[in-house]
């Protein structure tokens, strides 16, 4: 099953912190999971940002571990995360 996960940071305010995000979701519980990573600023002033993610796992289950995992990696690095969208895609797209 391969699943996309966009995660709203909402305390990322610069290029570094979009760095110090990239590598903590690349050093998660879950990394050998993740098949693509991006992260991203919010355009203009206002402060926060995105990462998404398109991860494979097993099950549904195991998809759902993976978004907590990440999301607790995010915030031991200092960022407020949460999931925005979880959407289960087919391995075709």
């Amino acid at each position: 099953m391969t699943a996309k996960i966009r995660l709203n940071i909402s305390t990322m305010g610069c290029v570094a912190c979009v760095n110090k995000v990239d590598t903590s979701i690349r050093k998660s519980k879950s990394s050998a999971n993740i098949r693509e990573e991006t992260s991203w600023l919010t355009n203009g002033s206002k402060k926060g940002g995105f990462a998404e993610l398109l991860v494979s796992g097993k099950s549904k289950e195991e998809i759902d571990g993976i978004a907590e995992e990440v999301v607790a990696a995010v915030k031991t690095a200092g960022f407020q995360c949460n999931v925005e969208t979880l959407k289960m895609i087919s391995d075709g797209e």
